[in-house]
C-alpha cells in the first residue's frame, strides 16, 4: 500500500460535509480503507476519522479528493 504526503496541498485542502472528513493532499490507494486519519499538535496525536474512500472524477478517472468518517 502506498500513500503520498504532499504538504503543500493538505491543510488548506479539509473540509467537513455532513459526518464526514473530506481531504485531499493525502493520495491513498486500495487497500488504505480503515486507516486513521490523524493529525499532531504540540506532540500530541488524535485521530479524528476513519479512512473510507477515495472519490475519482468520472469523466477523467483522476482523484478529486479522499473521505473520512468523522469520529467524535
Amino acid at each position: 500500500m502506498k500513500t503520498k504526503y504532499d504538504p503543500e496541498k493538505s491543510s488548506q485542502n479539509i473540509w467537513m460535509s455532513n459526518n464526514f472528513i473530506r481531504y485531499r493532499g493525502i493520495d491513498t490507494e486500495p487497500g488504505n480503507s480503515g486507516s486513521g486519519l490523524w493529525f499532531e499538535d504540540e506532540g500530541k496525536y488524535f485521530i479524528t476519522g476513519i479512512h473510507v474512500q477515495g472519490i475519482k472524477d468520472e469523466k477523467t478517472n483522476k482523484p478529486l479528493f479522499n473521505q473520512a468518517v468523522h469520529i467524535t
